[in-house]
């Protein structure tokens, strides 16, 4: 069915980095790695809209392949 093996596929698949956020009432912790699992930032974050759309734009700077 498949032309190509799964591993050549996975590879396609699987994003460049995987970000993550640990959601608190105060503040959130985000990390954020890439697929080998070398961590890429690490950051706390109040529960601000302003620090949290500066996160966002910093781990799209990273990369904008990521889930």
């Amino acid at each position: 069915m498949w032309d190509r093996c799964d591993d050549e596929l996975a590879e396609e698949i699987v994003p460049e980095i995987w970000a993550g956020l640990d959601i608190g009432k105060k503040h959130h912790h985000a990390v954020a790695i890439d697929a080998y699992g070398k961590q890429l930032l690490s950051r706390r974050v109040m529960n601000d809209e302003t620090e949290l759309l500066q996160l966002l734009g910093d781990v799209l700077e990273i990369s904008r392949d990521v889930l």
